[in-house]
């Protein structure tokens, strides 16, 4: 099946965004990151965009003051951006209940754009919305305009989250992923790829590795904010039961997904011969961080749980 005549370039997306449209967008990972990444550039010739979005994690020139007359933003989550640009005017937290977003919303306004990030075309022409369907999928049916930034790495998930192509208006190409899954990769995609004064968000662990900053640093025209968001907990009331897990020798690999998984292992369970132990690891510093504990490893090629099942 061909679509190529469906791809547009994210230029010509935007061109088709007019005063006073409304613009849906997807949550999280399911945001548009190209198309919200440029969106300021038209600015110079509209006003009164509203952008409808939840937990946005792609870096937007929008939530500076200079484009408040511009844009309006109306988040299902009053996420770190929209929190620091309030002060600007044109922000707004929509009160919900998620599952009932998109309900709720349509009885309200209904979108001209909807644009947001899915899988690659399957070989039958479906896409898979991937990351997220809480809201996306009927504001897609609801839409005057629907484009989708398919992306490679997008996971092609299954379930109520695929839609056939002839479905959608236009498709763009992305790819904004690192080809290697760790925090130093990414952080030399971002330091090569990212444009003179953009400005980063790290929203993640309070025990975050230092290689994503000292990559992003080497491009002196990059500013980042590095904010812990969450904390990790060892769950204590779980050591019995762990302990029980490990006591017969039964259990023949363990498998971790971070340092801090390794961590909690060791710190709930003591004293063992951890030599005995099987791990099988995502990534090199939980690797690191199972050998210096005297494990056994075997490490995914790439941090995806699909690399890690292979090694199971």
């Amino acid at each position: 099946m061909s679509y190529e005549e469906k791809y547009i370039s994210v230029e010509k997306a935007l061109s088709f965004v007019k005063s006073g449209d409304v613009i849906v967008t997807g949550l999280g990972a399911a945001e548009a990151g190209l198309f919200m990444g440029q969106l300021h550039t038209i600015a110079h010739r509209v006003k009164g965009v509203k952008v409808t979005n939840c937990l946005p994690t792609h870096p937007s020139e929008i939530y500076k003051p200079e484009y408040a007359d511009a844009f309006e933003v109306d988040g299902w989550f009053f996420a770190p951006q929209m929190r620091k640009a309030h002060g600007n005017g044109n922000m707004a937290y929509i009160p919900n209940h998620l599952h009932l977003a998109a309900t709720k919303r349509l009885q309200f306004v209904k979108p001209d754009i909807y644009v947001g990030a899915a899988s690659m075309p399957d070989k039958h022409g479906y896409i898979s919305l991937s990351l997220s369907n809480t809201y996306e999928k009927r504001m897609i049916q609801a839409a005057g305009l629907v484009m989708l930034e398919v992306n490679p790495n997008m996971p092609y998930t299954l379930g109520d989250v695929q839609i056939h192509v002839s479905e959608v208006d236009h498709l763009i190409r992305a790819d904004y992923m690192p080809g290697h899954y760790d925090g130093r990769s990414l952080g030399r995609l971002l330091a090569k790829e990212l444009k003179d004064g953009t400005g980063i968000l790290l929203a993640r662990s309070s025990v975050g590795g230092t290689e994503i900053l000292e990559e992003i640093s080497k491009n002196q025209a990059l500013s980042y904010t590095d904010l812990a968001v969450y904390d990790t907990v060892f769950m204590e009331n779980q050591r019995e039961r762990l302990r029980l897990f490990m006591k017969d020798g039964s259990v023949t690999k363990v498998i971790f997904t971070s340092s801090s998984a390794v961590e909690g292992f060791c710190r709930l369970l003591g004293e063992y011969s951890y030599e005995t132990v099987q791990a099988v690891c995502m990534g090199g510093k939980t690797e690191e961080a199972a050998k210096a504990a005297g494990m056994r490893t075997v490490t995914a090629r790439n941090a995806s749980i699909e690399e890690l099942v292979l090694q199971c």
